[in-house]
């Protein structure tokens, strides 16, 4: 298996959803329901390129193909809404072992309110995440706890890089099939769906 990068191209239009792993239990006397929440939340997004030509479109045919369906993986940069936050510093994981849906970090800016901000995205061990509340980041090594979702998957190292500029994640086809649409010899459109990579 294979990670690719996807051609530096910006799509027409991209649908982003979280998929939550939850399970519901309704009551057949009372129709009572609950919930349980399991790990394995995940992104998933379908992405159109219009109107390629030349370069571009041979760029995302070999990328499409080299795939092989849901053989191999790639970079999927997020693109969407303008983040919101400061985003200043050098943003790194502040000790090894961490889990769930809050991080502790530093390097950021000092002492800067609103340092990350609710709705942005950012990026850690090529996992893709949204910040949830507003964080503001403390004095003298920038510490700043991040709530976000969905939760880690794997415990980031200490020290590893937080992406906040073009953050990506790993994704792989939702299918084992890719198709684009020609009119002969001037232009192609692309439009596939793609699933974050759990590994």
């Amino acid at each position: 298996m294979t990670t690719y990068t996807m051609p530096s191209l910006t799509p027409n239009s991209v649908k982003w959803e979280l998929v939550g792993n939850t399970q519901q239990f309704k009551s057949p006397f009372s129709g009572r329901i609950q919930t349980a929440t399991r790990p394995g939340s995940y992104w998933q997004a379908s992405l159109t390129y219009k109107a390629l030509s030349a370069g571009d479109r041979a760029s995302m045919m070999a990328f499409l193909a080299s795939l092989e369906g849901m053989r191999h993986r790639f970079t999927l940069e997020y693109h969407g809404a303008p983040q919101l936050g400061i985003l200043t510093g050098t943003p790194l994981v502040d000790g090894a072992g961490q889990t769930g849906n809050t991080l502790v970090t530093d390097g950021w800016t000092n002492s800067q309110t609103g340092i990350i901000k609710a709705g942005d995205m950012f990026s850690v061990g090529g996992e893709l995440k949204m910040c949830t509340a507003d964080a503001n980041s403390g004095a003298t090594t920038g510490p700043a706890t991040i709530s976000f979702v969905p939760a880690l998957r794997v415990a980031p190292a200490d020290n590893a890089a937080i992406t906040v500029t073009n953050p990506t994640g790993t994704f792989m086809l939702q299918q084992n099939s890719a198709s684009w649409g020609d009119v002969p010899g001037i232009l192609s459109s692309f439009s596939f769906n793609a699933i974050e990579a759990i590994t």
